[in-house]
């Protein structure tokens, strides 16, 4: 059974604020990188017109995904500022502390059965 969490989170961006996500991001990346090595992926998405950008993000575990929960609150209440969360889901068997950590936020939780990766 993986332990894997997969969390994608989805804002509407307010006007003009597009670069000032991909700021947010590029900071996050350089603390992932030094501060989280349960963190496997870490990436940034957005529509062509950059009025909806996705987080899609890859933890070794729930407790992996607190850490960077906790790591990440001034990021976090920033990107909260330019825009406006429209869906997050967790993908894996979440623990239950992530899910009390995550409900407020509208979580949708989907749990892991089985995969092939190459």
């Amino acid at each position: 059974m993986s332990n894997e969490i997969i969390s994608i989170a989805h804002f509407k961006i307010h006007p003009g604020k597009g670069q000032y996500m991909k700021d947010i991001f590029d900071e996050a990346v350089k603390m992932v990188a030094n501060e989280e090595p349960d963190t496997l992926s870490f990436r940034l998405y957005s529509n062509d017109d950059e009025s909806v950008f996705t987080f899609f993000e890859v933890y070794r575990n729930s407790e992996a995904v607190i850490t960077h929960f906790e790591l990440s609150q001034d990021r976090i209440q920033r990107v909260l500022a330019a825009g406006d969360l429209i869906g997050s889901e967790l993908y894996g068997n979440v623990s239950k502390e992530l899910r009390d950590l995550t409900s407020e936020f509208g979580t949708k939780y989907y749990k892991f059965h089985g995969s092939y990766v190459r």
